[in-house]
């Protein structure tokens, strides 16, 4: 899985999730007679299945990750944001193409060093609604509110993709519980009502703009009535 820091990915693989120890090295060999993978273990060369590498593989990314409680909180909501984002991308690759939300544009959001509920939604409505603009020029047969609910339904999907694809991983590392659990519920919960906010700020927006038109066609009338 594909992860974004400010400037490149984070998912760490097996070789820099323990630099001390543990599987840092690992390629197959081409000898028939002795098929599997040679594991560095403490710098020691061991022989393993792939099945068995990948075993300890996971276990050590997993214990890198979350052994720590505050560390594996945020590595959680890292993950959470990396889905989430890698799946609006997908979504809007149709109308913007590939990687519309780089780690360039999420670079400018600042504070990528801490990660909670509240920030880690904050990034992913501002990073997602950032892209409304470019939206609209890519669907210029749509207008007004039609346009802004398609856009909303297009990144809606992919949020819903990520969270899901986020939450299954960390099921799958047996981590998803408690507040990792309680975190990524109020993370949802909080993009959901950042995308309402999103929505009736852009509403709010086209009623001004319908009402300063009228105004403006009434003072014509005016004119071109005297």
């Amino acid at each position: 899985m594909n992860m974004i820091n400010p400037a490149a990915k984070t998912m760490p693989n097996a070789a820099q999730t323990n630099p001390e120890k543990g599987l840092s090295q690992a390629h197959e060999k081409s000898n028939k007679s002795s098929p599997g993978l040679v594991v560095n273990v403490g710098g020691v060369e061991q022989q393993v299945t792939k099945e068995t590498a990948r075993i300890q593989a996971q276990a050590s990314i997993i214990q890198h990750l979350f052994g720590d409680k505050s560390n594996g909180e945020q590595n959680a909501s890292k993950i959470l944001f990396q889905e989430a984002i890698d799946q609006i991308n997908q979504a809007l690759e149709t109308d913007l193409g590939p990687d519309a939300i780089n780690a360039e544009k999420l670079a400018e959001q600042g504070g990528m060093d801490y990660w909670s509920p509240e920030n880690t939604a904050s990034r992913i409505v501002l990073g997602t609604t950032a892209m409304f603009e470019a939206f609209k020029k890519a669907n210029p047969d749509l207008e007004g509110e039609a346009v802004l609910d398609r856009f909303l339904e297009v990144v809606g999907g992919g949020i819903e993709k990520g969270f899901k694809q986020a939450t299954e991983l960390l099921t799958g590392f047996d981590v998803f519980d408690g507040s990792i659990k309680e975190n990524a519920d109020k993370t949802y919960q909080l993009v959901q009502q950042g995308l309402q906010d999103f929505r009736a700020q852009q509403l709010e927006k086209l009623a001004n703009a319908a009402e300063a038109d009228a105004a403006k066609t009434s003072d014509m009338d005016k004119v071109a009535v005297n």
